[in-house]
């Protein structure tokens, strides 16, 4: 069996803006440097051939030096361990990416000059292609799968690709959904957008969303997919829920509710409701579970004489 690990937009510098009570420390240690490291551990754990990255690994081209400290400490790790770094750059790190991989010389950048690239990974008596373009700078307005063609091989092919799907007049590297189905290949994993999408052994093809959630929007589970593949075909995709951080979705009803104090209970029990609901994610070679910080993001429903009360103590 050959396992992959792929991860969606990780952005490197950047922290998450939440309006919840956190401090700066907390902030920090919920954000994308804690949430790679996690990820690094759980791909080491699965013992992985390879950890894709599907673009914006890095926030912007002033995060160099973060960038660069993080990547070099966790490419190490994986390198030390036989696993592969394969990755296309972003909108957000055209610039900075192709620099750390010179700098740290373990980043295996695909797609650079606007041309397609590909490379083979093999392992468990498996083989498979990886296809990958990357952004030859910030805005890209064409479709990099226009007049391409893939050539048709005997082992599985998945593209890895930051492009903005369906969405025709975008600047970052528009594609369709026909053009990803009639390219040939047997999967795409995609970054650009946040939202995570089911990605299914049968029809791997979607947007691996952003590695943490970094703002209040980002709601559900977020976290890096592992792909397993034996006889020459995906037969297992499973998204990992690492944390550090989680933002739930919260409708909290007030009808009946008579104080600030009832609104804060009845929330308070519905958090917890919501909190257990979380698949956390064990290490399987420890049994260590990871500290999850959990923000929600809490719409109020119903009618109260305290509502406005409430919604001013909970903004």
């Amino acid at each position: 069996m050959l396992k992959l690990m792929a991860i969606g937009d990780v952005h490197l510098g950047r922290v998450p803006s939440l309006r919840a009570k956190m401090d700066d420390d907390d902030r920090v240690q919920s954000g994308p440097e804690t949430a790679l490291r996690l990820a690094v551990d759980a791909a080491i754990a699965h013992k992985v051939q390879a950890v894709l990255f599907a673009g914006d690994l890095v926030e912007s081209e002033s995060d160099f030096f973060e960038g660069f400290r993080v990547l070099e400490k966790q490419t190490r790790r994986l390198l030390d361990e036989g696993i592969r770094v394969i990755a296309v750059g972003g909108n957000h790190d055209c610039r900075v990416l192709p620099r750390l991989a010179e700098v740290t010389g373990r980043l295996e950048l695909l797609g650079r000059g606007d041309e397609w690239e590909s490379v083979s990974i093999e392992g468990g008596g498996d083989k498979v292609e990886i296809w990958g373009w990357s952004f030859p700078k910030s805005h890209y307005e064409q479709n990099p799968l226009a007049g391409r063609e893939f050539p048709a091989g005997p082992h599985l092919s998945i593209g890895l690709l930051h492009a903005d799907l369906d969405a025709s007049a975008s600047r970052y590297a528009p594609v369709s959904s026909a053009d990803l189905r009639q390219a040939g290949l047997d999967g795409w994993l995609l970054g650009h957008i946040h939202r995570p999408d089911d990605l299914s052994p049968e029809a791997p093809v979607g947007y691996l969303g952003s590695l943490c959630p970094l703002d209040a929007t980002e709601t559900g589970i977020h976290g890096p997919v592992l792909l397993e593949i034996e006889s020459g075909k995906i037969a297992r995709t499973e998204r990992l829920f690492l944390g550090p951080l989680s933002v739930l979705q919260v409708p909290l009803d007030i009808t009946g509710t008579g104080s600030r104090e009832d609104v804060e209970d009845r929330l308070a029990g519905l958090i917890r409701e919501e909190d257990d609901k979380l698949p956390v994610y064990e290490f399987a070679n420890t049994g260590e579970e990871k500290k999850i910080t959990v923000a929600a993001r809490v719409r109020l429903i119903g009618r109260s004489d305290v509502g406005r009360e409430a919604a001013e103590s909970l903004s």
